[in-house]
């Protein structure tokens, strides 16, 4: 977790809802979930913070990345994995 959340510095923009993981084994996923339309650039920012995220773990291990468009102000419970490393402060109605 302390490792996605250092990586996670610098690239978090206005559209990134969530982010969150699991591990398995020894894989670890992480599930990007993005507010509006996930451009090339979004995905590239995101992409290096997963590279991050690798670079910490041993070289065995496997990674696999998500990226779900889920506009507000659809809730996202329920579709982040069970490791939360952000969550965009969004108003309840």
């Amino acid at each position: 977790m302390l490792s996605t959340q250092r990586a996670l510095l610098g690239f978090i923009t206005a559209n990134v809802r969530s982010v969150s993981g699991n591990i398995e084994g020894r894989t670890i996923s992480v599930r990007y979930i993005i507010d509006g339309e996930i451009d090339e650039e979004t995905r590239e920012e995101l992409s290096c913070a997963s590279t991050e995220v690798i670079a910490d773990m041993a070289a065995d291990w496997s990674f696999e990345e998500q990226f779900i468009r889920l506009d507000a102000p659809a809730s996202i419970r329920g579709q982040t994995l069970p490791l939360l490393a952000y969550e965009r402060c969004e108003p309840t109605q």
